[in-house]
């Protein structure tokens, strides 16, 4: 999905799938995902594409993550503040398709990640993502 549209769209179609499964038109869409064990479809697009990055920021993939540029060395006025070692610095976008990029829209969602999920393995990282 590229847009917030496409998103809600797919969740749309993924909510008509339960509907249809559990044959109840009238289970709200949470309660129909927790039910059914299913997760929704946006945040299996955000697992898989922090799944992803993480392989390339460890170098697990065929990936040049040397033009990965950390926050805390970029950017001398935030280093008064709190900042995880594994956070990015996120460039101004010159252009709308920019900001729709793999490598641009998944910093914001890196960042977010907690530190000690990121530096402790693989394993740890996956089983944060699992929601």
């Amino acid at each position: 999905p590229k847009s917030i549209g496409d998103i809600r769209e797919a969740e749309r179609a993924q909510k008509y799938a339960l509907r249809l499964y559990s044959n109840n038109w009238k289970l709200p869409y949470k309660a129909a995902l927790d039910r059914f064990g299913w997760t929704s479809l946006y945040n299996r697009w955000k697992r898989q594409k922090l799944i992803q990055f993480y392989k390339f920021y460890m170098g697990h993939q065929d990936f040049p993550n040397r033009t990965f540029i950390h926050t805390s060395q970029y950017c001398e006025k935030i280093i008064d503040r709190r900042v995880d070692p594994h956070h990015l610095y996120i460039f101004t976008p010159g252009s709308v398709s920019f900001t729709q990029t793999f490598i641009h829209s998944t910093k914001y969602l890196w960042n977010a990640v907690p530190d000690e999920f990121i530096s402790n393995g693989y394993q740890t990282f996956y089983n944060y993502l699992r929601y």
